[in-house]
């Protein structure tokens, strides 16, 4: 006999506090200024436009290092799944490093990597 499992999905997204070598350069005129509350609302917004073509999808923003706060979030709620696409090419990732290793390495439950899907053209 099979039972259909309800499940909840949440849309995950990390706001990424901007680099100290970003912040200096601000600073001294040469970087962008950043206003986290115009950050905030835009990227609660791109998340909430995701979900809503999703039925039941929920959402979640968070802040910090990406993959850590992934983790952090994945231990507070008992997530049994964290499903993550790879975006950075080679160059990005020798120089930022890896989400995709550093959220499978500390994952405190199973990790599903895809591929990234086709970009439309704009």
């Amino acid at each position: 006999m099979r039972v259909a499992c309800r499940g909840e999905l949440t849309l995950v997204h990390v706001v990424e506090s901007p680099s100290t070598l970003v912040a200096v350069a601000a600073a001294f005129g040469g970087g962008p200024v950043n206003d986290p509350e115009i950050e905030r609302e835009a990227a609660q917004a791109w998340l909430d436009e995701l979900a809503a073509g999703i039925a039941g999808a929920g959402t979640a923003l968070l802040y910090g290092e990406p993959a850590q706060a992934v983790q952090q979030w994945a231990r507070d709620t008992g997530a049994d799944l964290i499903v993550a696409a790879r975006h950075r090419g080679a160059i990005e990732r020798v120089l930022l490093g890896s989400f995709a290793a550093e959220v499978t390495n500390g994952a405190p439950c199973p990790v599903l990597l895809v591929p990234p899907g086709e970009r439309a053209s704009s």
